[in-house]
């Protein structure tokens, strides 16, 4: 069973009631809480920005911060693209030092087709159209996964959990 919430001002309340209650209810319930950060500040406020268009990194941080703090479990779930492809490492150290155990990488894939109706993505059965400059083509991901997975192998097997690795 999966469960939805859009929680975006309420786990990070500093109020104390919504930090008090919501994480509490995550913790006796054992959830395992996702969170949408995209790596270090440089990569996430690249594209993450709030509902008014500003950068969104430090309010995530604290909303971890408070999961941390109340012990209860999260897992990252972090873009790769086009700016941040070539940074696996950094990527990857920079959840272990933040106490993320459960990571998730998506690469963006996108190809582009000028439409009628002023969309810019293609369909899926449209055939040759190129991919976004934001897209991480397949030697990429594949130098991303392999140089993230070999150190993965020598030191974290069974203290965090890759999506794709296990």
């Amino acid at each position: 069973m999966i469960f939805v919430f859009d929680l975006d001002d309420t786990v990070c309340d500093t109020d104390n009631y919504s930090e008090k209650y919501i994480n509490k209810f995550f913790k006796e319930n054992n959830w395992l809480v996702g969170v949408s950060i995209d790596g270090p500040q440089r990569f996430h406020d690249a594209f993450r920005k709030n509902k008014q268009g500003h950068p969104s990194f430090d309010k995530v941080m604290r909303g971890i911060e408070l999961l941390n703090k109340h012990g209860v479990e999260w897992n990252a779930m972090a873009v790769v693209n086009g700016y941040n492809v070539e940074y696996p490492l950094e990527f990857y150290r920079f959840f272990k030092s933040i106490g993320c155990r459960y990571i998730q990488f998506t690469p963006v894939v996108e190809r582009i087709k000028q439409r009628e109706d002023g969309r810019m993505l293609a369909h899926a059965e449209d055939e040759d159209c190129p991919l976004t400059d934001l897209s991480v083509n397949p030697e990429q991901w594949g130098n991303f996964l392999c140089t993230l997975f070999d150190e993965w192998i020598r030191t974290d097997v069974g203290h965090y959990f890759i999506q794709l690795f296990d």
